[in-house]
């Protein structure tokens, strides 16, 4: 398989050839002989509130929000460790919570499909933490398509932006969890020193 995949933190940037993966381009997987299916989220106002973070996050760092949404699914645990497995080559050990992924077409390199996942049973779009994590997966969902990832020589760079603007936004959504938010500034100091080569 000719793929390009990155991983950083809880962002999966998966830029694969359109063809190259069945579990990324299927909705349903079969796991220990338990078909797992994504299912679309029709909540509108979850979708309205992830446009909503991507216009914020836009207008803090100039990037254009006039895109399309991702195509936003709910996931079992099982398909989103799946799916990060293919991904990481590991074991997330945790809830995930929220990640995105995209692929592109092997010959033209445009995107094919772009899916926000959010794992089933753990996403609680009025807990301003787990929003946050959605938020987050968003905020790649713009860099993605302002073409930052094609630009940046460290994609790590793209994920420290991630982590402060899920911070800042968590702040601004007047939640205090201090150590949290800390911790996602921690995060965010680490992805700043590049090591992409």
């Amino acid at each position: 398989m000719n793929a390009q995949i990155k991983w950083v933190g809880w962002l999966l940037l998966a830029v694969l050839p359109w063809t190259a993966s069945a579990d990324l381009a299927e909705n349903t997987v079969v796991i220990d002989g338990v078909p797992h299916t994504l299912t679309d989220v029709t909540e509108p106002r979850v979708k309205a509130r992830i446009q909503e973070a991507m216009r914020w996050f836009a207008a803090r760092t100039g990037l254009n929000a006039n895109i399309p949404l991702p195509e936003i699914k709910s996931a079992s645990r099982a398909y989103m460790r799946r799916i990060y497995q293919q991904l990481r080559q590991g074991d997330p050990g945790q809830a995930i919570g929220a990640l995105y992924y995209f692929t592109r077409d092997a010959v033209t390199k445009k995107p094919k499909r772009m899916v926000l996942l959010l794992e089933k049973d753990v996403f609680d779009a009025q807990n301003p933490k787990q929003f946050s994590k959605a938020a987050h997966e968003a905020f790649h969902h713009v860099q993605f398509m302002n073409g930052l990832l094609d630009r940046l020589s460290c994609a790590g760079k793209l994920e420290a932006q991630a982590y402060r603007a899920q911070a800042d936004w968590l702040i601004e959504h007047h939640y205090w969890d201090s150590f949290f938010i800390r911790h996602l500034y921690s995060i965010a100091r680490r992805y700043d020193i590049c090591r992409d080569k």
